[in-house]
Formats: structure tokens, sequence, C-alpha cells
């Protein structure tokens, strides 16, 4: 993004006759780009020539969620674990996120297994890291669609930590 977006300049001549192959003609080579923002990159890149295919890659519905929780899991998800629910309220976030989810969820199971036992981590680990991650993404990454004030979102986080220690420790809600 930062070497072909903004006024077309030398430099960016420069990237443009290398992909247009004005120096290696007899050359067949590959490129794939990758961008967040294709909107910033400017229109001469896009062209047809030097840009011959755009793949939007969209973040992951339910099914794939479910698929990267339980290669992330690596092996220590429950067999039996209903993983709708962790599918459903991960779709649509990036891998990052799920990732992120499914570690913290290791890290829950870890406290609720007996010293000896096998680590294995149930749905109701998954959900409450989806949960507390999706607070945690809402923060980095607001909707812009709705101004939802930091402190606000802030509280909310926190305000989930607390309801999961109290849940966790003394099982009182």
């Amino acid at each position: 993004n930062r070497v072909v977006s903004g006024e077309r300049d030398e430099d960016m001549d420069r990237y443009f006759n290398v992909l247009d192959g004005v120096d290696r003609k007899k050359d067949e080579v590959m490129v794939v780009f990758t961008t967040n923002d294709i909107d910033d990159i400017h229109e001469g890149m896009m062209r047809p020539g030097r840009i011959d295919a755009i793949i939007p890659v969209e973040p992951p519905d339910a099914a794939a969620t479910v698929r990267l929780v339980k290669m992330y899991g690596r092996g220590l998800i429950a067999e039996d674990a209903d993983l709708a629910g962790v599918g459903k309220i991960l779709a649509g976030h990036i891998p990052a996120i799920i990732r992120e989810s499914v570690e913290r969820a290791k890290l829950r199971a870890i406290r609720d297994t007996t010293p000896g036992q096998p680590l294995t981590v149930a749905a109701k680990h998954l959900e409450d890291a989806a949960k507390q991650m999706i607070a945690h993404a809402e923060y980095i990454m607001p909707d812009d669609s709705e101004e939802v004030p930091d402190l606000a979102v802030l509280g909310r986080a926190i305000g989930e930590q607390i309801v999961e220690g109290f849940t966790g420790q003394w099982n009182l809600l």
C-alpha cells in the first residue's frame, strides 16, 4: 500500500514498469499482492495486465470458523464438544481473533483441569474466550456505523472479566 498509493511519481513508475515486464518480457513471473485497503491502491496499478485478478478473501463463516477452531486447538478440544456456538460467535471475524480465542480457551481449560488429568478444552471454554475476544476486538476495531464511546467498550470488557471471575471461581452466576 505504501508503494502504490497516493500520487504517481518516479518510484511508482518504476514499480509499474517492473510489473509490466519492460525489463524481462521473456520471463514468466507470478506476483501476488495483498491489501486490506484496496481503495488506497493507485488506479494505474489496478489496470488489466498489471493486475489480472482481484480475489477478495472474506472472513470465515460459522462452518469455516469451527474448522479453524479445531485446527488451532491442536487436538486439545474435546471430541464431543459442540462447537456450533463458538462458530456462531466468531463467524465473520479474522483468523487472528479466532486463534487468540482458542489460545485463551486453552488457558481457561488449564485453570479447570485437575492436576494429573489430560488437558481438554470444552465448548464452554471456547465460547467464554470468544466473547472476551470479541469485546477486545470491538475496542481495537470499532464498527464505524455505531459510535460507542471507548469508555463503554472498556467497561463492557472489564465487566465481562468480573463476571467470568465470579462464575469461574465461585459459581455464583
